[in-house]
């Protein structure tokens, strides 16, 4: 690849909801000389389209929010013509039809590699050079990516004791945390895609996953995650390959970067999702390898989120918070020792996770945050855990703050170090706007 081909004020954007997806399309693509805007949603994508036009559009098309089908009719019904070319980069082939119905100029089945990716940008701006993907050139990436992810597979469950029994409790785990929905781990074995593991008996183990929801295996093929909400736009894939199911969000599963299976949640209706929940199953496989091994854990012995599982979380939630308008707050208690029984792990499944969120943070201390349309239901949220908590542990301090309108951009170690100064400046002051409860309870 070149470092210049003349591109000079094309300007591509790029929509995926996928950091590491946008990261390399935005290196390469920026690489040959193009200019490059990413969106993580085609609620940011619509945004940055009214403010600066773009030449070309790539899109995904099963996100969390409206996705890139409604991105497309958008940009055709709102925008006056002529609309920029949209280039559709998904791992589902059976939504080609409805994209290029919509108005797409051209659709591509994930994985696009390095190579494909310029000529067929190439091809949008510059017609006469058409240029057709080999039709071998999907099925030999999946293919080898099946190969390899079975082969890692392999070797790590002989090397790991006790593989089986800690996936299952992962499933447990992130049914509590979720509540509503079927946790399902699909994993290579024997040139099939097959249930490992499950938080619903309905679901046998060991079926194949083309039984059970064939779109599994596009999921780990094309190495690309999966959003369907239920939504209106989705109506076409309901009797092709959802069958009774209207709520599907798989990420891929990955051992030593090697993608060996899937992560699901399921179930029979429909549900808005947020970009804070899919990090966690996104921090959940990224981790995989290091949980299975025992070296890591997303959970906390007392039942609530880790600090780097509550951080990807507080991270996507205040993100999602700037992006949606929202309303967020966080509290912290110092407590005088934690259950390590796993007991407060009934926390979970009382809270409308992840908008409502807790984590321990280290042995003293206990954290939660909020995000809602309003700071008056974001502080009736607090105030529920705080006196859920409070039943449970013995509590000396608490702070908490709440912000409407900027709400700042907090990473966890930000977090962390705010609190842990108001809880500071809580043992000398009483005042009320710095701390809630800041005197030591005798």
């Amino acid at each position: 690849m070149g470092s210049q081909s003349g591109t000079s004020g094309r300007t591509i954007l790029v929509v995926d909801d996928s950091d590491d997806l946008r990261e390399l399309y935005e290196t390469i693509l920026k690489y040959e000389g193009y200019e490059v805007k990413t969106a993580s949603s085609a609620e940011e994508a619509l945004k940055i389209v009214r403010c600066s036009w773009p030449s070309l559009i790539i899109t995904d098309l099963f996100m969390p929010g409206i996705g890139g089908l409604e991105l497309i009719t958008c940009l055709r019904s709102d925008f006056a013509p002529p609309i920029p070319p949209i280039i559709v980069f998904s791992g589902l082939s059976a939504a080609k039809d409805e994209a290029l119905k919509r108005g797409a100029a051209r659709f591509e089945t994930k994985p696009v590699g390095p190579e494909e990716l310029l000529r067929i940008v190439e091809q949008a701006f510059v017609p006469e050079r058409a240029w057709v993907r080999p039709a071998s050139a999907v099925s030999e990436r999946r293919v080898a990516t099946r190969a390899i992810g079975e082969a890692t597979l392999s070797k790590f469950i002989i090397e790991t004791p006790g593989f089986f029994d800690t996936l299952g409790l992962t499933t447990r785990i992130l049914a509590r945390f979720f509540g509503r929905f079927s946790v399902l781990i699909f994993l290579l074995r024997e040139g099939t895609l097959r249930l490992a593991a499950s938080s619903d008996a309905a679901f046998p183990l060991d079926a194949s996953a083309t039984e059970i929801l064939p779109l599994v295996n596009d999921v780990v093929e094309s190495e690309g995650k999966l959003v369907i909400t239920g939504g209106a736009s989705q109506s076409f894939l309901q009797e092709q390959v959802l069958g009774d199911f209207r709520f599907l969000v798989a990420v891929p599963y990955s051992l030593d970067r090697a993608v060996v299976g899937a992560l699901c949640l399921v179930d029979r209706m429909p549900h808005d999702f947020s970009t804070a929940a899919i990090g966690i199953l996104e921090y959940m496989t990224s981790c995989g390898a290091a949980i299975l091994r025992g070296y890591a854990k997303p959970f906390d012995d007392s039942g609530l989120l880790d600090p780097g599982a509550f951080g990807v979380v507080l991270h996507a939630s205040v993100i999602s918070a700037l992006d949606e308008g929202h309303a967020l707050g966080f509290t912290m208690l110092e407590v005088t020792e934690k259950p390590r029984d796993w007991s407060l792990s009934e926390l979970m499944t009382n809270l409308p996770a992840p908008s409502m969120t807790i984590g321990m943070l280290d042995q003293y201390q206990v954290a939660a945050f909020a995000v809602a349309e309003s700071i008056g239901l974001v502080k009736e949220r607090l105030a529920h855990t705080r006196r859920l908590l409070e039943a449970r542990l013995t509590v000396n301090h608490t702070v908490e703050l709440t912000y409407d309108d900027p709400v700042p951009r907090f990473e966890l170690d930000v977090f962390v170090a705010r609190s842990r100064e108001l809880l500071a400046r809580a043992y000398a002051e009483t005042r009320s706007f710095l701390a809630i409860d800041a005197r030591r309870r005798e």
